[in-house]
């Protein structure tokens, strides 16, 4: 069964906009679970999470770079 392919884009922008020098080639398949969880929730459950959709790459990431 072929998996599903997801558009992960905004994943790149996020992690390319922290700064040069960050590679986060290994981190990214790590925390790819919880994006695409958020992903996969409707709107209004990502705003009772106090998130919007934009936001999700950066909260996900957030954790790792405090």
């Amino acid at each position: 069964m072929r998996q599903a392919r997801h558009d992960t884009s905004d994943i790149d922008w996020y992690l390319s906009s922290i700064g040069f020098g960050f590679n986060p080639g290994a981190i990214r398949h790590a925390y790819l679970p919880e994006y695409l969880k958020l992903q996969a929730l409707s709107d209004e459950a990502l705003l009772a999470r106090g998130l919007r959709r934009e936001m999700i790459a950066a909260h996900v990431y957030s954790k790792l770079l405090h």
